[in-house]
């Protein structure tokens, strides 16, 4: 007999406890966790090869949580941001300049966890949704999930005029219904990406505060002096000092992207401010996809891809802009849309059962030994 896997319990009560836990290491391996185990189940229910989009939330996640724990830093720069504590920011220190850059360092912390936490609260029962409308045992619980579903996706704001839930999950029920390969790959490619530009718009008001953390922390103790000054010359310095906080807000984006921000997966780290490499070994472009004949992915590679189809020059300039953002993540996907590493748990099972009785502590009820399907 197989023994399967350790896993969490998936379901609406586990979603909303872990949306209603504090920030910190363990809310978001349980976050990894529960997109890997939907990223199975949407897989399993898409069939096929292609990856889909909760496999890259998974990793995405996994990132950011190994950004705001500091286990991305080397171990003298974790201990100096971190110490013995659990996030960026946390640590204690006696000198002024130390101060500020914890000051600096619990800003980007406190935003990416937050961002990562609002995606989750949105997609993760929008995914369980999906899963149970094509797999619940009754044809009363699959219409129920499909209303739910349908509620969720249109509940979302519009994304440059489109509700981009609804794209999504629609290019996946369409891959269901299409039994050409080339075609089923190309639209769970298109579901994938609609989510993308989905999850990056609610990461807005996220991302550019974490990445002007630096130069907010800086300009307020400025301001601050600034406003211990006459009036007149508070008005005179105030315009100057717009000019230049928009130039240094620039500069300090552009240099944060090229030099910190990183997406992790197994056996590969990526600059986000460098073009998407491809896997080692193959080709940028997956044959699947080398030609789009399927509306939904031409429609929505049009609307992002900046390269005109080369992939030359998707790098990522600011990633506090949602365009420049969504430019490098939808050849991203496309690049890795077979990479079946992505499908690897993040977590070994001892981990996971870890997470578990963490989830069982913060007030879920289930039995300790039972392990509900998603």
């Amino acid at each position: 007999m197989t023994r399967e896997p350790a896993a969490l319990p998936v379901d609406d009560a586990s979603i909303a406890a872990i949306v209603a836990m504090p920030p910190g290491s363990l809310r978001s391996h349980l976050v990894t966790q529960t997109y890997h185990q939907l990223a199975t189940a949407v897989g399993e229910v898409l069939g096929g090869e292609a990856v889909n989009w909760f496999h890259f939330g998974t990793w995405a996640s996994w990132s950011v949580g190994r950004i705001v724990t500091g286990e991305v830093f080397s171990p003298v720069v974790r201990r100096f941001l971190v110490g013995d504590a659990d996030m960026l920011g946390q640590g204690h220190h006696r000198f002024r300049a130390a101060a500020a850059i914890e000051e600096v360092a619990a800003v980007v912390a406190r935003d990416l966890c937050e961002g990562n936490i609002d995606v989750f609260s949105q997609m993760a029962p929008a995914g369980l949704a999906f899963v149970r409308k094509h797999t619940a045992a009754s044809a009363d619980e699959r219409e129920d999930a499909a209303t739910r579903l349908a509620d969720l996706a249109s509940s979302a704001a519009p994304v440059l005029g489109k509700q981009r839930l609804t794209l999504g999950f629609g290019a996946y029920d369409d891959a269901l219904a299409e039994n050409d390969p080339v075609r089923h790959t190309q639209l769970v490619l298109a579901g994938a990406i609609e989510m993308g530009a989905e999850e990056q718009s609610r990461l807005q008001p996220f991302v550019a505060p974490a990445l002007c953390a630096g130069v907010t922390v800086a300009f307020t103790a400025i301001g601050d002096r600034l406003a211990r000054t006459p009036l007149g010359r508070v008005r005179a310095l105030a315009r100057v000092g717009r000019a230049i906080t928009d130039a240094v807000d620039r500069s300090w984006d552009r240099w944060m992207t090229h030099s910190f921000m990183v997406f992790e997966e197994p056996g590969e780290r990526l600059h986000l401010g460098r073009d998407v490499p491809p896997v080692a070994g193959q080709p940028l472009i997956p044959p699947a996809v080398a030609k789009p004949v399927v509306p939904a992915l031409v429609d929505v590679m049009a609307e992002f891809d900046r390269t005109h189809g080369s992939g030359v020059g998707d790098r990522s300039i600011d990633w506090a802009l949602y365009a420049d953002r969504m430019a490098w993540i939808a050849w991203f996907f496309l690049s890795r849309l077979v990479d079946q590493r992505l499908r690897e748990p993040p977590f070994s099972d001892q981990q996971v059962l870890v997470l578990r009785a963490a989830l069982i502590a913060a007030g879920l009820t289930l039995s300790p030994t039972a392990v509900p399907p998603v």
